[in-house]
């Protein structure tokens, strides 16, 4: 897989309970180092913090991206991780966020060509 190949461990964070059951579902179980979710016994904020404990790595080495602004991209944020919001509808185009992509490709782009993620064009800073 290209990120393992560009030296990026992948975590997957989800408040959804059946998050490994859908990880397994769509067999992309394989390309994570490690999931976590509510089941470890934190609310989904509190796993940020669990998620730096597990893979020993500084909150600058991480980025989040999500789809809520609040537990996505505020919550990482207050413990210092780089967070993007995923919105590929605009649902939250009025929400002054740092960082936000509109489509897969532009994840992509942010992860493997840009490495050091700048807000989208037209999103507001």
């Amino acid at each position: 897989m290209q990120a393992r190949a560009a030296g990026v461990r992948l975590v997957a964070l989800s408040s959804n309970l059946l998050a490994l059951q859908r990880i397994a579902y769509c067999k992309i179980d394989g390309i994570f180092d490690a999931v976590l979710t509510p089941n470890h016994g934190r609310p989904k904020a509190g796993l940020f913090e669990l998620l730096l404990e597990q893979i020993s790595v500084s909150p600058s080495e991480c980025l989040h991206i999500g789809d809520d602004p609040v537990l996505d991209v505020l919550a990482p944020r207050g413990v210092g991780i780089n967070a993007v919001l995923f919105d590929p509808k605009d649902r939250y185009a009025d929400f002054a966020l740092p960082g936000r992509v509109r489509s897969y490709t532009e994840m992509f782009e942010w992860l493997f060509v840009d490495h050091n993620p700048q807000p989208a064009a037209g999103s507001s800073a």
